[in-house]
């Protein structure tokens, strides 16, 4: 009896000193399948994803491949809430957009004078409109004699001619004139653009939520990048042209990578189409 009440006594302390050590052990990792899986009774928030509001490279060579205004997943809901909101906490958001279709396309030349002023005085310009000779004179016993001018015959003078024909001659120059590398003018609404830090951005363009979110701008783009330009122009030989796209910056309003706000950066706009001339032989 003794004995067997020693082998109890054993068996209740083993059993204790193991529900002991499970106790006070830490959490383990149990496999729950034959994958490399594994599961535990603790979870842990996942972390939010980083630059969920960027889209990835885009391919639009319609509008320049810098700008893109057909994007697809565009975010114009969310968009068109984080510019609402912070619209309503008194912010002129309306400063911001821009559509270059108003306006002028090209500058008033009537406007642009021709050279510099002749003389400035206290901020007011004041053009020179006589000349000033240093002469003597001639004394009180010489009298004066008077010639009488040529009769007019006619009012129009060479000066009015010239005035006349300048018109005509720029009209002329003007259909005369050929583009060395022709180019394809557009306005787009843009929904992802490239930025002057390699990243793609959205666009704020919500103007189907609210006409006046909209951020619409000018585009020339290239018709022929990479190829020879118009053959109109003569080169001598071991000589080559191409036609390149160049670009501008300009500053657009855009959607935050974590999407939580909006800001102005600077994208590489399509600006024009320049003929290169490359030297193929050496000298």
């Amino acid at each position: 009896m003794e004995s067997a009440a020693r082998t109890q006594i054993g068996r209740l302390v083993i059993v204790l000193l193991w529900i002991t050590l499970v106790a006070s052990s830490p959490t383990r990792w149990r496999a729950y399948t034959s994958s490399s899986y594994y599961y535990t009774d603790y979870t842990f928030p996942k972390p939010q994803a980083k630059h969920k509001f960027v889209p990835g490279p885009q391919y639009c060579p319609d509008t320049g491949r810098t700008v893109c205004k057909g994007v697809r997943n565009y975010p114009d809901e969310h968009i068109y809430q984080i510019v609402s909101s912070t619209k309503a906490r008194r912010f002129n958001f309306t400063t911001v957009f821009v559509d270059e279709r108003d306006g002028d396309t090209e500058p008033n030349n009537e406007l642009l004078p021709e050279g510099p002023p002749k003389v400035q005085h206290d901020g007011y310009v004041v053009y020179q409109t006589a000349v000033h000779y240093d002469y003597h004179l001639p004394s009180a016993s010489v009298p004066w004699r008077y010639a009488a001018g040529p009769a007019s015959t006619s009012a129009i003078t060479t000066q009015s001619i010239h005035r006349r024909r300048r018109p005509i001659i720029r009209r002329q120059r003007e259909d005369d004139e050929r583009p060395a590398c022709p180019v394809r003018t557009r306005f787009v609404p843009p929904q992802a653009a490239l930025n002057d830090n390699s990243e793609w951005k959205y666009i704020v363009n919500v103007q189907n939520k609210d006409a006046r979110f909209k951020q619409i701008i000018r585009v020339d783009v290239c018709e022929s990048p990479g190829q020879s330009c118009t053959r109109e122009i003569s080169l001598p030989f071991g000589f080559v042209s191409r036609c390149k796209q160049k670009f501008i910056k300009k500053k657009l309003l855009a959607l935050d990578s974590d999407g939580q706000g909006t800001s102005a950066e600077n994208f590489f706009i399509p600006s024009c189409c320049v003929c290169h001339v490359t030297r193929t032989t050496q000298r």
